[in-house]
C-alpha cells in the first residue's frame, strides 16, 4: 500500500490505525489530529463498523471512490469506509 497521511505526508501502514476520509478517499493516521480516540477506533475495528469521517480542512476536494479492496489497510479492512 502507498497511501499517505493527509497531514504528516508518511505512509498509512496497516496496524496504524488508518482513517479513510468519505469524501476524498485520503487516508490519515487516526493519531494525526483526526478527533476519533483510539477507544472508537478500536471499538469500530471490533464490532466491524464504519466510521463516517471526514479530513478537515479547506483544500478539501471530492475525489472518485476507490474499491473498499484496493484502498482499506489490513488492519481496517474489517472497517469498511473509516
Amino acid at each position: 500500500m502507498a497511501d499517505f497521511c493527509l497531514v504528516c505526508q508518511s505512509t498509512v501502514r496497516p496496524r496504524q490505525e488508518g482513517l479513510l476520509c468519505d469524501g476524498c478517499n485520503l487516508w490519515q493516521h487516526r493519531t494525526c489530529g483526526s478527533g476519533i480516540s483510539r477507544d472508537q477506533y478500536r471499538t469500530a475495528v471490533k464490532q466491524g463498523a464504519e466510521i463516517d469521517w471526514m479530513w478537515r480542512s479547506k483544500e478539501h476536494r471530492l475525489r472518485p471512490a476507490t474499491s473498499a479492496a484496493e484502498s482499506l489497510p489490513a488492519s481496517a479492512a474489517t472497517i469498511g469506509r473509516c
